[in-house]
């Protein structure tokens, strides 16, 4: 197994959410691919934020309707709805903004 960066890109939410400046690097996970990387990054955040959930005390039926069910990451394109596709590097990542003039 092998460690793997994890970054994030350009992304735009709209929404009054200003589109990032730069890239992130959001994890870094040990796993066989970067993909299975991503995709353990993916459930150890649903993971995190459910338990997060519990520990405010949020009603069942808030956590029930609003968090499970869907996910936000599609590995067929190795991307979060949210903060678009996952890099392997800041260099990766950085391609994604825009050309600045």
């Amino acid at each position: 197994m092998n460690d793997y960066e994890i970054w994030i890109g350009y992304y735009h939410l709209g929404q009054g959410y200003d589109p990032p400046t730069k890239p992130e690097k959001v994890a870094q996970v040990n796993a066989l691919s970067f993909k299975i990387a991503c995709v353990l990054y993916e459930h150890q955040r649903s993971i995190d934020y459910l338990i997060q959930m519990m520990e405010e005390g949020k009603p069942l039926s808030y956590i029930d309707n609003l968090h499970l069910g869907s996910w936000n990451y599609n590995p067929k394109t190795n991307s979060n709805s949210w903060t678009g596709r996952y890099y392997e590097s800041e260099i990766e990542a950085l391609k994604s903004f825009p050309i600045q003039s």
